[in-house]
């Protein structure tokens, strides 16, 4: 009988500062296997230049999407199920933002103790 998944959905919110923002959600931890099926991003406030979805990690950070000169209060949808492991971390990186822009970021997914791919 395989491990037991446990659902989220989550909200990570941030006052922008100008340049460049990270959205991160929690890192995944020792053992844990963590699977992202929906993400999406949103700067409420203003237009701004790159939108990256990526992974970081030990080593080079890996790249999920990009959209160029996103527009302004509309969500950006990523719904490719991408897992994680431990000591990554799912974050949105979000280019030329304004200082005070409100940014968010939706995620779905699950989460398994000591869980393997298998």
């Amino acid at each position: 009988m395989g491990q037991k998944k446990y659902p989220f959905h989550r909200t990570i919110t941030l006052a922008a500062v100008a340049g460049t923002n990270l959205l991160k959600d929690d890192q995944v931890g020792p053992l844990d296997l963590v699977c992202y099926q929906r993400v999406a991003v949103i700067n409420e406030t203003n237009p701004y230049t790159r939108l990256r979805l990526t992974i970081q990690r030990v080593g080079p950070t890996f790249l999920i999407s990009e959209e160029a000169n996103p527009r302004v209060d509309q969500l950006y949808w990523d719904d490719v199920a991408v897992y994680l492991t431990e000591g990554e971390i799912y974050t949105a990186e979000l280019t030329g933002c304004s200082a005070s822009d409100v940014l968010k970021m939706y995620v779905t997914g699950w989460e398994q103790e000591n869980g393997s791919l298998e």
